[in-house]
């Protein structure tokens, strides 16, 4: 989706499979959790705990990116949350 506003993946195997496909083709703000990542490839990062459920305060890890975009959604104020192509 290249006009999303911001794109979020947690791991550092993705990033570097995928930053240069992403940086040439996305206008948006990249999010990471992966403190990493964030440094090697200019992203900003999102700091978290590893605690079940939605943070209400802050994101909370679940188990994938998808688990952990949702969150970020929701605190950065969201009123509609659309996910295209979680698998």
């Amino acid at each position: 989706m290249p006009s999303a506003d911001l794109m979020y993946a947690c791991d550092s195997h993705w990033w570097d499979l995928y930053v240069g496909e992403i940086k040439s083709d996305f206008s948006g703000k990249l999010y990471t959790q992966d403190a990493k990542s964030a440094k090697k490839y200019n992203l900003h990062h999102v700091e978290g705990v590893s605690l079940p459920g939605l943070g209400m305060n802050r994101l909370h890890f679940g188990n994938n990116s998808g688990y952990q975009a949702i969150n970020l959604a929701y605190l950065m104020g969201a009123a509609k949350i659309v996910l295209l192509g979680l698998t």
